[in-house]
């Protein structure tokens, strides 16, 4: 792996680009989606013996969860990351504008003034 060690950050920086860790942050994740420098770090990954890719993980993960010498709370975790790297894990996140049903109903009833106004019936 390079002197960024992954980072597209640093590695943007590094690069010559300038601006906040944010732009720089930008600028990094815009490269990574450039073909020739995806190939670049995919043939530093393979030339890095030490850097395991995806499927290496997921053997590794499935093998620990298999392995009925190994804790239970080991093969779960285990079973977990696998999981999450085959993306079975999918976090939700409940939005409540914490409203009363009275404050609804008020909402809903403003709601065909509010679209007539807007397409300029009003």
């Amino acid at each position: 792996m390079g002197e960024a060690k992954g980072n597209a950050t640093k590695a943007a920086r590094m690069a010559g680009y300038g601006g906040s860790d944010t732009t720089l942050a930008s600028v990094g994740a815009e490269n990574l989606k450039k073909p020739q420098i995806l190939e670049a770090v995919k043939e530093r990954i393979e030339a890095d013996p030490i850097v395991a890719n995806r499927e290496e993980c997921q053997r590794f993960w499935s093998g620990t969860m298999r392995d009925e010498k190994l804790e239970l709370r080991d093969r779960i975790r285990a079973s977990e990351l696998l999981a999450k790297s085959h993306g079975v894990f999918v976090e939700r996140h409940d939005v409540s504008l914490g409203l009363g049903a009275q404050a609804v109903e008020q909402l809903l009833a403003t709601l065909p003034e509010a679209v007539a106004v807007l397409k300029g019936e009003r």
